[in-house]
């Protein structure tokens, strides 16, 4: 069980790290947001005007993308054990 937890979480975990950078490098474009699957739509649409790339500094200032990862993982890890022990129940 230990085994399969840590391969599924490894395969789609998130990484703070790439968030982080994502949003330094290509935050006028939302892909930071998009990584860590978070709405992103409306603000590509404005991406020629800079507002999202203001946002995206807004976000990194406050470590909103390595927060967002660790969520993210916290709620994957959960999700995968609760596969986990609905496979074994049955």
């Amino acid at each position: 069980e230990r085994i399969r937890f840590f391969q599924e979480f490894s395969l789609t975990r998130k990484d703070p790290i790439v968030a982080l950078l994502l949003a330094l490098i290509f935050g006028g474009f939302s892909t930071h947001r998009a990584y860590l699957e978070k709405p992103f739509l409306l603000r590509l649409m404005f991406f020629w005007i800079g507002i999202p790339a203001l946002l995206a500094l807004i976000e990194i200032i406050g470590e909103q993308p390595q927060q967002w990862a660790k969520e993210y993982n916290t709620q994957l890890a959960t999700r995968i054990i609760t596969q986990i022990k609905a496979t074994r129940s049955t």
